[in-house]
C-alpha cells in the first residue's frame, strides 16, 4: 500500500498506535517472526505418517464407506501395530 493510505489506516483504525514510534512496530515485527518460527517448530508433521493416513482414507473412499468406520475397523487394527 501506499504511505499515505497506510498513515490513513493507522489513524483511522488504530489510534491508540498511532503516536507509538518506529522501534515499537519493528519489535513487534521481530517478535512476530519468531513466534511464527516456533510455531512452525512445534507442528511439523511426519511425512511417513500423512502419507499412511491419506491412504487409509483412499481405501475407505473407494469401499463406499462412510469415514466412521475407520474408528471401528482400522483404530483396533492401529492399536495392535503400536
Amino acid at each position: 500500500m501506499k504511505p499515505p493510505k497506510l498513515l490513513r489506516h493507522l489513524k483511522s483504525n488504530h489510534p491508540d498506535c498511532s503516536d507509538k514510534p518506529l522501534e515499537y512496530f519493528m519489535r513487534q515485527k521481530e517478535l512476530l517472526a519468531s513466534q511464527k518460527s516456533c510455531i512452525l517448530k512445534a507442528t511439523t508433521v511426519n511425512q511417513n505418517d500423512l502419507r499412511a493416513s491419506f491412504l487409509v482414507a483412499i481405501q475407505i473412499a473407494k469401499a463406499i464407506k462412510p469415514h466412521t468406520i475407520a474408528k471401528t475397523l482400522i483404530m483396533s487394527a492401529a492399536i495392535d501395530m503400536c
